[in-house]
């Protein structure tokens, strides 16, 4: 009851925002494909098309857009220059912790701030910022059906149906656990 409430309200708060023109649809270039999938983090947007290019919108202050820079907002969507088309997304934290990951058909791709090794470049890349894909040499494209979320200080990969059995075991970067039977690996799990 009580999600449907707070749903209900910003439901609400969106149409009203609407209806005084306060809001303004972003449109995928007109030589895109439909999407096909999408994921939303505090302040940015990651959209994939059917032809497997990745599309980013919102906030860069981290280069969670993969861009190649950091600082400046992007109003529209840009696309990502990717080596191999996009199969899934996840976007995840906010202001100085905002960072991506992208599953392609070559293995996963990693940009944003990894202050806290949320998108697994180890102890020695915290503080920094991967403002283009970075590819994450332990999963290739021997490694198929990855799938990704991201919360504000992790970010966390599985294959199969087994996603709910990560749980913050760790507070290292990079990869942290493997479970044979269920096929899970942790690129980072901190929960501060």
């Amino acid at each position: 009851r009580e999600m449907v409430a707070v749903e209900r309200k910003v439901v609400r708060r969106l149409v009203l925002m609407a209806r005084r023109g306060e809001l303004t649809p972003l449109r995928l270039p007109a030589q895109s494909d439909r999407a096909i999938a999408c994921s939303c983090a505090n302040d940015h947007s990651l959209i994939i098309v059917a032809g497997g290019a990745l599309f980013a919108t919102g906030g860069n202050n981290c280069g969670q857009l993969g861009l190649g820079t950091s600082g400046d907002d992007v109003r529209g969507f840009s696309q990502v220059a990717l080596d191999s088309p996009a199969l899934r997304c996840a976007a995840g934290g906010g202001y100085n912790r905002a960072h991506s990951v992208v599953v392609t058909r070559l293995g996963v791709v990693v940009f944003g701030s990894n202050a806290d090794g949320q998108i697994g470049l180890g102890q020695a890349a915290a503080e920094k910022l991967a403002t283009s894909p970075t590819a994450l040499p332990e999963i290739t494209s021997d490694d198929q059906g990855w799938d990704a979320a991201c919360g504000w200080q992790h970010s966390v990969l599985w294959r199969g149906a087994a996603a709910a059995a990560c749980t913050p075991w760790s507070r290292g970067c990079g990869p942290v656990a493997e479970g044979p039977a269920a096929n899970i690996l942790c690129v980072s799990f901190l929960g501060r």
